[in-house]
């Protein structure tokens, strides 16, 4: 068995603008330009962007969505109104969208990696969990009325219902009955809307604009391997249109695929937090698991075929221990049987978000693992030779799998883990057929 692990990496590698950035950017143009009604008038937009692609490549598919919503009308380009179209849905999604404006305003805004989007969802999730104790310890119930929110975003946000913003009752100024107020349960149902909206946003982004574009690289890494597994935690198809365009592998997409003609309701895109509680609340306090990664996997029904690809490498493992013992026994020698199983990591962060994941294929005696990391750059173009990337990621590995147990996978003569830089990306014009 052959096995490609990617995540995000992945796709950035091949310049796809697939960052959380390139896509809260893309979702600012949609807002600015749906706002004036007019693409020309939104230009200086397109200067403060900081999209991977080209300008025109992407207002070349900007304008096919026009064109459709236009054809339903009876309106010319220049005229451009608001029809039932994708714009108007990926309009409604993004408009007043909490975790929207909360990004675009956050200080880790330009960061690339969607872990640590995930992190910052956490924390706002966390800090209304620790705001539902009260002083003595005591836990309230998510249908009080809200005094105050410790995340400065939220407090901002739904200050005219705080409490401890209205006047003091003993005022004979203040009209206790108009007084506006807001639940736990009610910002909580929020969140959970507006994370909907925004996971079918990314749906609607990557499938109608960068599943669409023009994929110019390849690595030759990845040409040469002879993958008969894909363990995607990417939303996009892009290893099957570059290198298995008559689809012979077997895929699993463990975050769900992003397709153009699911919709809100129907998306099976997981984009959620890990559990952060400790074991003794997490069987009891369930008001925020609609947010957790387990939760959306199930309701979603993504589904973990990796899980069959493990459980047959184990019976290969055990059948081959089997005949190693009948060989030793018969020869009175040994020979090594060799690995018949290999898990190839390419573009992903071994975080310890996906720890149980990583553990299960690379904690098997009968997988040899390759890790692939790349060459960083500095502002003024200076090469690490892979050694910050490199360094991350035996960093995380730690964090999954233990200190001993990688050094004891990555000597000796039975070593199960490599770490190899990544090739330079070459330009799909010279890729041999």
């Amino acid at each position: 068995m052959n096995i490609l692990l990617i995540g995000n990496g992945f796709d950035l590698a091949h310049n796809l603008p697939t960052s959380y950035t390139d896509f809260l950017e893309f979702c600012k143009m949609i807002k600015v330009v749906y706002d004036v009604g007019d693409e020309r008038h939104a230009d200086d937009v397109w200067n403060s962007l900081h999209l991977k692609i080209e300008k025109e490549q992407l207002r070349e598919k900007f304008y096919e969505l026009m064109d459709d919503a236009v054809k339903e009308s009876n309106w010319d380009r220049d005229n451009f109104i608001r029809t039932e179209s994708r714009f108007d849905e990926l309009y409604d999604l993004i408009e007043d969208n909490v975790w929207i404006e909360y990004f675009q305003a956050n200080s880790m805004y330009n960061k690339e990696n969607w872990i640590d989007f995930e992190s910052e969802i956490s924390k706002v999730v966390q800090s209304i969990d620790k705001d539902l104790f009260d002083k003595n310890g005591e836990k309230m119930d998510v249908a009080n009325d809200i005094y105050k929110l410790t995340n400065c975003f939220l407090s901002e946000k739904f200050k005219e219902y705080l409490k401890c913003n209205e006047q003091k009752p003993f005022l004979k100024t203040v009209n206790i009955e108009n007084q506006k107020s807001i639940s736990y349960q009610r910002v909580i149902d929020i969140l959970y809307s507006d994370l909907n909206k925004l996971i079918r946003a990314l749906e609607i982004y990557l499938s109608e604009y960068v599943m669409n574009l023009e994929c110019k690289l390849f690595s030759k890494d990845i040409k040469a391997l002879n993958i008969d597994r894909v363990l995607s935690f990417n939303y996009t198809n892009t290893y099957e249109k570059i290198y298995d365009c008559e689809r012979r592998a077997e895929y699993d997409f463990i975050h769900g695929e992003a397709k153009i003609e699911k919709s809100i309701d129907t998306n099976n895109m997981v984009l959620g937090i890990d559990e952060y509680l400790p074991k003794e609340r997490r069987n009891k306090d369930v008001e925020f698991i609609a947010f957790k990664k387990f939760y959306q996997r199930i309701c979603k029904n993504t589904g973990c075929k990796y899980k069959e690809w493990v459980d047959e490498i184990e019976q290969d493992e055990n059948a081959e221990k089997r005949n190693l013992v009948e060989f030793y026994r018969e020869r009175m020698s040994f020979e090594d049987f060799g690995n018949k199983n290999y898990l190839h990591i390419f573009g992903h962060s071994l975080d310890v978000t996906d720890r149980d994941v990583i553990k299960d294929l690379i904690l098997n005696d009968n997988v040899y693992t390759t890790i692939y990391y790349r060459e960083m750059l500095d502002e003024k173009g200076n090469g690490d030779n892979g050694r910050n990337d490199l360094g991350q990621k035996i960093a995380n590995l730690v964090k999954v799998i233990g200190q001993d147990e990688l050094i004891k996978r990555t000597g000796g003569n039975k070593k199960t883990i490599e770490f190899k830089r990544q090739g330079k990306m070459e330009s799909l014009s010279s890729k041999p057929e």
